[in-house]
């Protein structure tokens, strides 16, 4: 299975899955957000600077996995495992071959996925 080859039900559970994923994924940025903010560590100033480049890093990789294409459905499901997001548990129901090739992925490239991209 090459990177744009996939099943109809793959793109199926995907659709329906995709949008609890990116929830759970804008969820975890403001729970990293929240904290920086509240930090007592660093000045008031540094949290917000610290926030900004934090934003801009985080706008380059939520566009990635916000592309709604088939072309991109398996390069999101790498980021999303990448990012903590999801796990190769949540792709039950995928076609063997996806799981597979999911698992082959994050075995080969890091435990939580591909390498970033940055």
């Amino acid at each position: 299975m090459n990177d744009y080859e996939f099943l109809e039900s793959d793109w199926k559970i995907y659709r329906q899955r995709r949008t609890i994923w990116i929830e759970n994924y804008m969820n975890g940025l403001c729970k990293n957000y929240s904290e920086l903010l509240n930090a007592d560590d660093i000045s008031a100033a540094d949290r917000i600077w610290s926030l900004y480049d934090k934003l801009q890093k985080d706008t380059r990789k939520t566009e990635i996995v916000f592309r709604d294409s088939r072309t991109y459905m398996k390069q999101n499901i790498c980021h999303l495992l990448e990012g903590g997001v999801i796990t190769l548990g949540d792709l039950d129901g995928f076609s063997t071959e996806l799981q597979s090739w999911a698992s082959y992925i994050s075995e080969n490239t890091g435990s939580n996925g591909i390498h970033s991209r940055e």
